[in-house]
């Protein structure tokens, strides 16, 4: 009887094959529109979240605007600009180095100095091309007599 059993078995065994090809088949199948499906709803999940991080986003940035946070801190900014500016200046004083207020001060006092004395050099040459001017004359008046 084992051997009837074999024999029906052995016969029967491509049958067998062809049924588990088709079960896996169809799971492979299966198992696609499942991995299609998954696929699609982590695709809109995505999305979703993308969309309320955006929101999010927007809310915390609506509510920064709000709470006057980035006023505060642009005043606290210039405070610390003015203390150091100033903390700066102090030293500066200290040293004896001196401001810019002084130093453009300097500047023009010395442009004005610079013109004079380009003006007394003019009048210089000027003085001294007018007694050459007279030596020569006077020159030439002695041998001419």
């Amino acid at each position: 009887m084992a051997r009837a059993h074999a024999r029906t078995s052995a016969a029967g065994l491509p049958k067998l094959i062809e049924k588990n090809i088709e079960k896996v088949g169809e799971t492979v199948e299966t198992l696609q529109d499942e991995a299609r499906k998954l696929q699609k709803r982590l695709v809109t999940r995505g999305k979703r979240a993308e969309r309320e991080g955006v929101a999010q986003f927007n809310r915390i940035i609506r509510e920064f605007r709000r709470s006057d946070v980035g006023g505060r801190i642009q005043s606290a900014r210039r405070d610390v600009e003015k203390a150091f500016r100033e903390g700066v200046a102090e030293v500066l004083k200290v040293l004896h180095v001196p401001t810019k207020k002084e130093v453009d001060s300097i500047s023009r006092k010395l442009s004005a100095l610079e013109k004079e004395v380009a003006a007394v050099r003019r009048s210089a040459r000027k003085a001294v091309d007018v007694a050459g001017v007279r030596r020569r004359a006077a020159r030439k008046a002695t041998t001419a007599s």
